[in-house]
């Protein structure tokens, strides 16, 4: 992993990394890369093909640190995390992480936007008719909780809202993390959410494609604006958990 040598706040930060498969096969299936920023991700890639043996998976030059974190001068550290969800079972699986610490320097000329200012409050929010401010369904865009078979696709939906009273103005970007037992599985970002309005919601399907899922129960999380971007009246309501159970694998209907 690389930072370009001298980085200031406020300034462009170009950051450049490579992964590679010393195993003796190759890798024919897609896994993801993890970017931490102190300790929190901040950035997932996706290898759709895999890796060829010898062969590398690499990015040059990435540049959107600073959209999806304020920067603020002082020591930093980046780890990288390769196959953070254990798609793929290799020979040693002690290697998969890299640090690298670097220094944002003081802004050069002037300072960095300010963050935006109003009385937010982003939390999960229960929409009208759903039962739960997660559910998870083998039917698409259903309101409500059914059977979970870990041969059926599964359709998982999350809302929450914004009850502070002023609006999440556009241009102003979050994420919120979906886990799934404690495991990153998706990312998805969000501007512009109106106060005290409907809430904002998401359909996700990609369970299978992120993470390997037994029969069994299993819990589903989220966390809104893990990374801090919009300064909130209340921190601490950001996160929300449910347990469903998925079923041994079911016959067609």
């Amino acid at each position: 992993m690389h930072v370009n040598s001298e980085v200031n706040v406020g300034g462009d930060t170009f950051i450049s990394w490579a992964v590679t498969n010393l195993g003796p096969q190759s890798i024919n299936q897609g896994f993801f890369v993890d970017l931490y920023f102190n300790g929190v991700v901040v950035q997932r890639w996706k290898q759709e093909n895999g890796v060829s043996r010898n062969g590398a998976f690499i990015t040059s030059s990435w540049a959107g640190i600073s959209t999806v974190i304020k920067p603020f001068y002082g020591r930093h550290t980046l780890k990288l995390v390769v196959d953070p969800t254990d798609l793929i079972a290799e020979t040693d699986e002690t290697d998969n992480t890299f640090e690298y610490a670097f220094d944002w320097l003081e802004p050069a000329v002037g300072l960095p936007p300010s963050p935006p200012v109003g009385i937010f409050d982003l939390l999960p929010h229960v929409p009208e008719g759903w039962p739960d401010a997660i559910i998870a369904n083998a039917i698409i865009d259903s309101t409500s909780n059914g059977l979970l078979s870990v041969n059926l696709q599964t359709y998982i939906r999350f809302a929450f809202a914004n009850r502070g009273v002023t609006d999440v103005p556009e241009g102003t970007r979050f994420a919120v993390y979906l886990y799934f037992d404690d495991v990153l599985v998706n990312i998805s970002y969000w501007e512009g959410v109106p106060a005290a309005e409907a809430s904002a919601v998401a359909t996700w399907d990609g369970l299978y494609e992120a993470v390997h899922v037994e029969p069994g129960p299993h819990k589903l999380r989220i966390e809104i604006d893990p990374l801090n971007q919009v300064l909130e009246i209340n921190e601490v309501n950001n996160t929300y958990e449910v347990e469903f159970v998925w079923s041994p694998p079911v016959g067609a209907p």
